[in-house]
Order: C-alpha cells, then structure tokens, then sequence
C-alpha cells in the first residue's frame, strides 16, 4: 500500500467513525500537523545522536503541545508542506547544514528560521538540489545517510509508538481506536507497526 492509498485509507477510517459518533471533536490539523513535525525531529535526534530510541517529546500539557512548541513546529510543518516535501526529508534537510556549519543539530524554532541570507526554505531546496545531483557528502554525519529497517529494534520501535499512542490517548481523551482514526495519516506512527495492531485492523476491517 502506498503513502497516499494510506492516507486515504485512514481519512475513510475517520469520516466513518465521525458519521458513528464514535469521535466528536476531530483534532484540529494544527495539532496534527506540530505533533507529526515534531515526532520527525525526535527520530531525526534520535538517528543524530545515535540514540534512535530516544525521547525528546516526553510530556504533554492538557492542551497537547507547550503553545510555544507548537508554534515552532507548525511553522516548520507549513514551510514543508509550501515546499512539497515530507516531514522527515524537511527536518533532514536542516540538520544537515547544521551538522556541516556548526557540528550541531538544530533547536526546534531553529527549523524555520526565516532570518539570514540562508533561510530555512533555501536550506532546504538546496539540499534537495544536491540530494539530485548525487553532491550531499555522506560521510559528514549519519543523518544524512539512509537508514536501513533494522536501525532500530523492532522492541525500541514497539516501546516508541506504544508510548505515543497513550500520550495521545491522554492528552486527548481518546480510545485507541479514536487515535488512529484521526492519527493515522498524520505520520505519527511506523506504519509497519500501526498495521499489526487490532483496534486498527478493526477499524480496517469494518462493520
């Protein structure tokens, strides 16, 4: 199944449990879009720090995430979706000039920074038109390399996305099964995993 037929899927799987009145208040795509940002800067930290189960998003306030958190990733999350590029090759693309200009990861409102003569939007495309033409330097940091599958274990895995969906659950006072419906297409979850797990395939299988 491809990302867009994924995509598609979990929208159905959410206009269905809306038409249910299984969900009553959708999660703004605000939140959505901050929170699926912000867990691509936590796997990219975790991958630049040779961590890759760490946790940079351990807690969240009844409100989801802190409001000037939020703000940072959603800008970021915008200039991605303006530019036509995932989330993971948006965070990618800015540490890697970090990495080359100050041997450093950057800070969350550092990703769209809009000040300087290299802005976040030319960092970007620049890294996409040297990704292109084969010139990004792959020995600068391991970020820049693509990952393989076993990177992390299947049990790091299994522990990061267990423990988003119950921050999920939390902070919104959602079912399991109510977090996938209005997550799954948001990229918050190994879509690998998110198959394997029963209130999802439930939600696959239908009636």
């Amino acid at each position: 199944m491809t990302k867009m037929q994924n995509r598609l899927a979990a929208a159905k799987l959410l206009a269905k449990a809306v038409a249910n009145g299984e969900v009553h208040n959708a999660i703004p795509e605000d939140d959505k879009k901050a929170l699926a940002m912000g867990y691509a800067y936590e796997a990219m930290l975790g991958k630049y720090l040779h961590k890759p189960a760490l946790r940079y998003f351990t807690q969240f306030d009844s409100r989801g995430l802190e409001p000037r958190t939020k703000a940072s990733l959603l800008r970021a999350a915008r200039l991605a979706d303006k530019c036509g590029v995932d989330y993971p090759v948006f965070v990618r693309s800015q540490f890697y000039w970090f990495d080359l200009w100050f041997h450093k990861p950057p800070k969350i409102y550092e990703l769209s920074g809009a000040r300087g003569k290299f802005p976040a939007e030319r960092r970007l495309i620049e890294y996409l038109q040297l990704d292109k033409l084969g010139k990004i330097n792959k020995e600068i940091s391991s970020v820049v390399v693509p990952q393989q599958k076993d990177f992390i274990s299947e049990q790091a895995l299994d522990k990061i996305n267990k423990s988003r969906l119950n921050q999920l659950c939390s902070t919104y006072q959602l079912t399991e099964e109510q977090v996938f419906a209005q997550f799954a297409s948001a990229g918050l979850f190994d879509v690998e995993w998110l198959r394997r797990q029963p209130g999802y395939q439930r939600q696959e299988e239908g009636p």
